[in-house]
């Protein structure tokens, strides 16, 4: 049915990625269901782009039930993958040409209701220091949801519906400093949701039945 893609490329400091299948019935735009953020005929990481993977099911009509485009940016030296109003967490190409994402950012517009187990390491997302996710409605993480994250150093998921957190949700994250969970709907925080964080020094719970704690 989609016969080719085309893809915009992006230089460093801009976040104007964009990418689309020609369907049979004309043009038509996706979300980055899959992609990976590289550098452009051989370069040194300065010219990047987002491109979609062709294979399994992106880049179908599947796709159509995110309305945002993912984009990469250099913030701060490091590189930042953004996907605005989109309606599912984005998987990264396994791949290793090209520089690494360090920082995910869904924020207002998004519509993630669900993190479910291993799912940031099913989506090679397993390599990000820091996790932006408020605004998103996000109702509920499933246990080991952040398998095999070693270096994820900071998780922002306060503005969002969040209710119960029992089990080891953001357990076993040896390099986690901040976890920001405030403006939820926390009544349960149980006691090994956070076990096996060694180097946690900021827990925000503001907004929710608890007060912020600092660990």
């Amino acid at each position: 049915l989609f016969r080719s893609v085309s893809t915009k490329w992006a230089t460093k400091g801009s976040a104007n990625v964009t990418f689309s299948c020609h369907a049979d019935g004309g043009l038509r735009s996706f979300p980055c269901a899959g992609c990976e953020c590289r550098p452009r005929g051989g370069g040194r990481g300065r010219q990047l782009a987002v491109l979609p993977r062709l294979h399994g099911q992106h880049c179908n009509k599947d796709s159509s039930a995110g309305a945002g485009t993912c984009s990469c940016s250099w913030v701060s030296s490091r590189l930042v993958m953004q996907c605005p109003a989109v309606t599912y967490l984005p998987s990264l190409a396994r791949t290793s040409a090209g520089p690494v994402v360090q920082v995910l950012s869904l924020t207002q517009g998004c519509r993630v209701p669900i993190i479910t187990q291993r799912q940031l390491y099913d989506h090679n997302l397993h390599n990000l220091q820091k996790i932006e996710m408020m605004h998103c409605q996000l109702r509920n993480i499933k246990e080991n949801s952040f398998y095999y994250m070693e270096i994820l150093q900071h998780v922002n998921m306060s503005h969002n519906l969040l209710s119960r957190l029992e089990s080891s949700q953001f357990s076993s994250l040896p390099a986690l400093l901040s976890l920001d969970l405030s403006h939820n709907r926390l009544t349960v925080f149980g006691s090994s949701v956070l076990s096996n964080c060694p180097a946690l020094r900021s827990l925000s719970l503001q907004g929710n039945r608890s007060e912020e704690r600092r660990v």
